[in-house]
């Protein structure tokens, strides 16, 4: 009787939850015949018995969506390569997308994607871990996502987000989410893998490299410029008691993209994160660079509040907290900035209207304290709001926000109320204080 070992292609079949191999149940790799239909068929058998697929090293052809039940784990070798590739000319999906079905406790880990995407929708969907995937060549509209995860607390870990020129979309998108966390991810091309490792762990780095190999084997095409995002995470609503750090996004600069069916630049681009009516979100020790220095380019904050952003490592772009009069939450309320580097980047507030009695946008306690800024020019305001708020809960710290390597301090506009830094460090609430001592991370040179 053959073993797992022999059954799986000479790859033992991974016991930190149940699995069966996915070779033993008549999934082919290698053959370029679809397998979607066999996929969805075992995996449903599977799961019934609390059970996940395990697809060792190979190319999987899948030409349509597969559907994820719940215990529907899908894995992949950590090991070998696993890839699964789509022939058709628009993107198909891994996950559940109705939205009253009951999807939870599964995983989907070690795989490349090669223009598939993964899509769970539906507030009865909990306990899901996307982790130690590589998005690659996902042909979709240029809105769409290569991840979207709604509703309930998922964990989206170790990623590599990949676009090449003719792939312009978005990379995560995260809808009304309760207690997920967002960690390890890497966006951009291959040749930031050393630059990023401060920020990733060695599984990602392995995962770039495997990238790389199946690329200068012939197994997939990648452009050297894979940063052709128009965002790379939105967070469009409800976003709640939720982490996102360690992540390291590095797009390109490009004012427009490329548009596979128009054949010219004219896609526009839509902000590194884009992240609006949250609720006690904490961002940090991540790093951003790419996009555009124009408003298209900055990381944008909305119509929420609690928001820690400490630590973080800004490379050519903005904080921007830009609160509109056409969200439902007239408010940008307790938003702590903080600990972060910012190179050639500003710290901004703005608004599209004036505060009136009739309507206004309500701040409460907008810190900005503690951080370290580089830029060639030090005259200029690198902390600003706009006098069309008329709160008076804009709080600077202003011997603590400093250029790097000089007691030099960074010029704010004038409508900041300057306090004391143990003033400030008292106004973040107690289960915040631990991010008063973290520090940003470098990325390595």
């Amino acid at each position: 009787m053959l073993n797992d070992t022999e059954l799986c292609g000479g790859e033992s079949v991974p016991t930190n939850i149940a699995l069966v191999c996915a070779l033993s149940v008549g999934i082919e790799p290698n053959t370029d015949v679809d397998q979607s239909a066999n996929i969805n068929r075992e995996l449903a058998t599977a799961a019934a018995e609390n059970k996940g697929l395990f697809f060792p090293a190979g190319k999987y052809r899948v030409d349509g969506n597969i559907n994820v039940p719940t215990k529907g784990s899908l894995v992949g070798s950590r090991t070998g390569t696993t890839l699964f590739y789509s022939t058709l000319t628009s993107a198909p999906s891994i996950g559940d997308q109705v939205f009253a079905n009951t999807v939870e406790d599964l995983m989907v880990s070690d795989i490349i994607f090669d223009n598939i995407a993964i899509s769970f929708y539906g507030n009865t969907k909990k306990n899901i871990i996307v982790r130690y995937n590589a998005f690659i060549n996902t042909k979709t509209l240029h809105t769409q996502n290569q991840v979207s995860v709604a509703h309930g607390n998922y964990i989206v870990k170790g990623n590599v987000f990949m676009r090449g020129r003719s792939y312009p979309g978005v990379g995560l998108s995260t809808y009304k989410n309760n207690g997920s966390t967002i960690s390890y991810n890497f966006l951009g091309s291959a040749s930031n893998k050393d630059k990023a490792s401060t920020y990733i762990d060695v599984r990602t780095r392995n995962l770039i490299t495997k990238l790389v190999d199946a690329k200068n084997a012939g197994q997939l095409v990648m452009d050297d410029d894979q940063g052709n995002y128009v965002s790379g995470w939105y967070a469009t609503d409800e976003l709640r008691n939720s982490s996102f750090f360690r992540n390291f996004f590095a797009g390109n600069t490009q004012q427009m993209l490329f548009n596979p069916v128009t054949q010219v630049e004219d896609i526009q681009r839509d902000h590194i994160i884009y992240i609006k009516q949250y609720d006690n979100v904490n961002v940090y020790q991540n790093y951003f660079t790419g996009w555009p220095t124009t408003a298209a380019g900055q990381l944008k904050f909305r119509n929420a509040e609690n928001l820690v952003f400490a630590a973080n490592y800004l490379d050519t772009t903005n904080f921007d907290a830009r609160p509109y009069d056409h969200s439902p939450k007239l408010f940008m309320r307790n938003t702590y900035i903080f600990n972060n580097y910012i190179n050639e980047g500003k710290v901004t507030f703005w608004q599209n209207f004036d505060d009136s009695d009739e309507k206004s946008i309500d701040v409460v306690d907008y810190l900005v304290f503690s951080n370290t800024f580089s830029a060639t020019d030090m005259t200029i305001d690198r902390i600003t709001r706009t006098a069309r708020n008329r709160s008076s809960d804009f709080y600077i710290t202003q011997s603590s926000n400093l250029y790097t390597g000089t007691t030099t301090e960074v010029s704010a506009s004038s409508n900041f109320t300057n306090i004391t830094l143990e003033a400030m460090h008292a106004k973040i609430p107690a289960d915040k204080q631990h991010f008063l001592t973290m520090a940003y991370i470098a990325p390595q040179s």
